[in-house]
């Protein structure tokens, strides 16, 4: 990935020399847990990944945990599980305590 990303940037300088400033998606899950409240996993900065995500919640509501992701910048496109299978979490992906 990293060799990607660089011959990407060489790719960038010759055919653009000019620096353009674009922010980058983040990941962003929204879930149902089985006990019906809904879940924000949502990774710190731009190119951030699950395994870097906090989660915030609970939720009472799908719409209300959408309305939330407005307080961070550029959450980029958002997958969801409606399916309600899975436990509530305990802990952020990264480890950390759950946020609200």
């Amino acid at each position: 990935m990293k060799n990607i990303k660089r011959i990407a940037e060489e790719i960038r300088q010759v055919v653009c020399p000019i620096q353009i400033e674009a922010s980058t998606q983040r990941y962003c899950h929204i879930y149902k847990s089985k006990s019906g409240k809904w879940w924000l996993e949502l990774a710190p900065n731009e190119y951030g990944e699950q395994h870097q995500a906090f989660t915030y919640g609970p939720f009472a509501s799908e719409n209300e945990a959408d309305d939330y992701i407005n307080e961070f910048s550029n959450p980029g496109a958002v997958s969801y599980d409606r399916s309600g299978k899975q436990k509530d979490p305990t802990r952020s992906p990264n480890g950390q305590s759950i946020r609200k």
